[in-house]
């Protein structure tokens, strides 16, 4: 099996079982609304969504929710500064491994990231591979840096979490904290153009879509608050569009959180999984490249498409199939959907990612000309959409829906051909017929 973290920077660059989509359900509540309005804003959430209701001003109080094993991190809605507390609480039963682990998790089963696999632990914010606490049955937290507190099962690495680790994990735990922080209220999208946020002291929020989830400064919600209702309904339908391409939803159908990183620039402009980390400059840089922009048609949302298209492509927790170039095969979403909405200006590589494949046909080479060229890679996937249409991605992706890593038949001493032979297979499948002279006329390696 090929290592995860060999192909991180394959995962991270901007345009270089899931479940059933759930159907969303209405409600229109607001700050203090009532419990009758409470339980209409929870129809709206997936099954394994919390939303944390606090006040738009602290302090925090005491709140007990749910912390599912499968959550990718619950925002708890409590800011602590550096060196401020909360205590926290648990109790309840969840499964790693098959077996069933309480709060302080399967010492037995080794440790992960300093705490027991399956123990319940908490971070200050989501930097990636950031630092995490062990709160197991119950600990006082002290807040190692300012940020919102996130709390969830230690079961893997973060990196980890983006392919899927979370998939099997089943149970929950019902978390009580107790603090006298400051808030970190989660919107509605109609709250957000009447919302105080000058109220809040935190300066944080999030803003919930349907399908999607943004963390966000109050200061940068005021200055998008014109476009962000519309530009959260644009994430939410490129989700749907990718969804309804993979016909499956990954994890679970957790809301997809796009998070701010300050720690990722190193490596790419966002790294997917749950959350899809940003550069800052996505949530406040130019007006062209902001996440609270994405309505407007000279915004540029090929990078947050692309992103969703990596988590679609790993939804069922199979992804070695793609390790040639796992770049090239997100985009297979992301044209699906900018053209499926018409978002097909303003988008940078829309109209020139095939631009070399007349030389490469006339006589490029597979390696490292088509194998290392993300874009000449999807020039050669879409040649499949172009013979057969749309339908053969929806027939390969529900094909896909049944597949394990184990399926693909990998053989670490033939990389390309052992991944391609696969591919082949799969996609004569879908289109009904032998597409070999296909890989022949763009001489990709199979058996």
């Amino acid at each position: 099996m090929i290592s995860r973290v060999a192909v991180l920077a394959a995962v991270v660059l901007w345009g270089c079982g899931g479940q059933r989509l759930p159907a969303p359900d209405g409600g229109t509540p607001g700050p203090g609304s009532s419990a009758a309005d409470a339980g209409a804003r929870e129809a709206r959430d997936g099954p394994l969504d919390t939303v944390v209701e606090v006040p738009v001003a602290g302090p925090y109080g005491r709140r007990t929710f749910t912390v599912h094993a499968a959550s990718n991190w619950v925002n708890s809605g409590l800011y602590l500064r550096a060196g401020e507390w909360a205590d926290l609480s648990a109790a309840g039963a969840w499964t790693v491994d098959g077996a069933t682990a309480g709060p302080g998790g399967l010492s037995a089963r080794g440790l992960q990231r300093g705490c027991a696999r399956g123990a319940l632990a908490a971070r200050s914010g989501l930097r990636f591979e950031g630092e995490i606490t062990c709160v197991g049955e119950g600990t006082r937290y002290v807040a190692p840096r300012d940020g919102t507190v996130y709390l969830g099962m230690i079961d893997s690495t973060d990196l980890g979490e983006a392919y899927g680790d979370r998939l099997v994990l089943g149970g929950a735990l019902q978390v009580t904290v107790d603090s006298a922080g400051d808030t970190v209220p989660a919107l509605r999208p109609e709250e957000v153009e009447t919302y105080p946020f000058g109220q809040v002291a935190s300066g944080e929020v999030e803003l919930l879509g349907r399908r999607v989830a943004v963390s966000i400064s109050t200061a940068q919600a005021v200055v998008d608050g014109v476009t962000a209702r519309a530009s959260l309904e644009t994430l939410d339908a490129l989700y749907e569009r990718h969804a309804a391409l993979r016909g499956m939803v990954p994890f679970g159908g957790q809301r997809i959180r796009f998070y701010p990183d300050d720690t990722i620039g190193q490596v790419g402009y966002m790294v997917a999984g749950n959350p899809i980390r940003c550069v800052p400059e996505l949530m406040s840089g130019q007006p062209w490249q902001r996440i609270l922009r994405a309505s407007v048609p000279e915004t540029d949302v090929w990078g947050f498409a692309h992103e969703l298209g990596h988590v679609f492509s790993f939804a069922n927790g199979a992804w070695v199939f793609q390790v040639v170039n796992l770049e090239s095969w997100p985009n297979v979403f992301t044209l699906h959907a900018l053209q499926g909405l018409g978002r097909t200006a303003h988008q940078p590589n829309l109209g020139s990612y095939c631009n070399g494949r007349e030389a490469y046909l006339a006589g490029g080479s597979y390696a490292p000309g088509l194998r290392d060229d993300p874009f000449l890679q999807l020039c050669f996937l879409m040649e499949f959409q172009a013979q057969h249409g749309w339908v053969f991605w929806e027939r390969f992706w529900s094909g896909m829906n049944t597949q394990s890593n184990g399926d693909v038949g990998y053989d670490g001493n033939d990389v390309d051909r052992s991944v391609w032979s696969y591919v082949r297979d799969r996609f004569s499948e879908a289109a009904g017929q032998d597409v070999t002279p296909v890989f022949q006329q763009w001489r990709v390696p199979v058996r």
